[in-house]
């Protein structure tokens, strides 16, 4: 699938990938957007752990990504209020489905997972964040490689629970450091 020259003025992120992980998201190529101040992501993965599924054989470049919140974004624990359904207590009579919908899925099943990922020719100005990283110690993000990554951020951010990372030309302007763990 492509995803090309487009401009975005309004909405979570100019590309997103989730947060419905289920049956995976794969072999994706985004180029070409530009993204303008009101978007609060520049690139945006999202799942749950109960979703499953794997993001993979992702290429995302020639983005030019002006005033938004987050450059670089993975939140894998997305929107828990409406990721991690329960019925409550109060409602006795429901269908089926819900009982179907809020049974608790086994963590070997519902880590969502993310390899193999391309990030190239981004020229980003204006951010609050360069990058918002986060996944699950027991499914760690593996193989995400940034190419000439130009982002200006008041705070560098965080990547947590990443595995064979490489970047080659990137330059990130922040009055304060990405931390690592």
């Amino acid at each position: 699938m492509t995803i090309r020259n487009s401009t975005i003025r309004a909405g979570a992120a100019g590309v997103t990938f989730g947060s419905e992980t289920s049956g995976s998201i794969r072999d994706i190529d985004a180029y070409g957007l530009h993204v303008l101040p009101g978007v609060s992501n520049g690139i945006l993965f999202k799942s749950a752990g109960t979703r499953g599924g794997t993001i993979e054989n992702i290429r995302v470049h020639d983005m030019d990504i002006q005033g938004v919140n987050t450059v670089f974004s993975v939140q894998f624990n997305w929107n828990p209020s409406y990721s991690y359904a329960t019925i409550p207590a109060a409602i006795t009579s429901y269908p089926d489905y819900w009982k179907v919908l809020t049974t608790p899925v086994p963590p070997a099943r519902g880590l969502p997972h993310l390899r193999n990922i391309t990030i190239s020719d981004i020229k980003a100005t204006g951010a609050r964040t360069a990058f918002a990283v986060d996944s699950y110690k027991d499914s760690p993000l593996t193989h995400v490689t940034f190419n000439h990554f130009d982002a200006e951020a008041k705070v560098a951010g965080s990547i947590t629970n990443a595995e064979d990372w490489a970047f080659t030309d990137t330059n990130i302007k922040a009055a304060m450091a990405v931390r690592w763990w």
